[in-house]
């Protein structure tokens, strides 16, 4: 069966352009991106180099030498500002958080800068905690997701 469902998606990812030897099998650890991902499912990640990154694309990057899944959710000309106690806007979107770092607001974001949440925000290392990722940090954006429970 895991053979007949690798076939099907290498045949699903040519059909789309995706060359097989332009991504990335890669299993998710932690809860930093739960509800989207879960300990143990299996994501795959486009690592083309010259892919198009946008808001709210799920991006593996790698950060002091280890591997994070995150939502880009600020880009090029942003200003990501701390705007109370509890929260920070960016694109004029409000996230609320418990987690705080060294980082110091406000965040202008230059070319090829980004600002990257976890979607469990109280539970994730990201752009809070290590600052603003730069294009070099990027592995590639994820195209899938194959929960390791069935039912999800």
């Amino acid at each position: 069966m895991k053979i007949f469902v690798s076939m099907i998606l290498a045949l699903v990812l040519l059909a789309s352009g995706i060359s097989p030897t332009t991504t990335k099998s890669f299993v998710a650890s932690g809860p930093s991106m739960a509800p989207t991902i879960h300990d143990g499912d299996r994501i795959v990640v486009d690592t083309s180099h010259d892919l198009e990154i946008e808001r709210e694309d799920l991006i593996l990057l790698v950060v002091d030498g280890k591997e994070y899944v995150k939502r880009v959710v600020g880009l090029e000309g942003d200003v990501v500002e701390k705007t109370t106690r509890d929260s920070i806007t960016i694109h004029e979107e409000r996230y609320e958080s418990v987690i705080w770092g060294d980082v110091t607001y406000p965040i202008s974001l230059a070319k090829d800068e980004f600002f990257v949440l976890g979607d469990n925000l109280n539970h994730s290392l990201d752009s809070r905690t290590f600052g603003v990722i730069t294009r070099e940090q990027i592995i590639g954006k994820v195209i899938s997701i194959q929960s390791r429970n069935k039912g999800n």
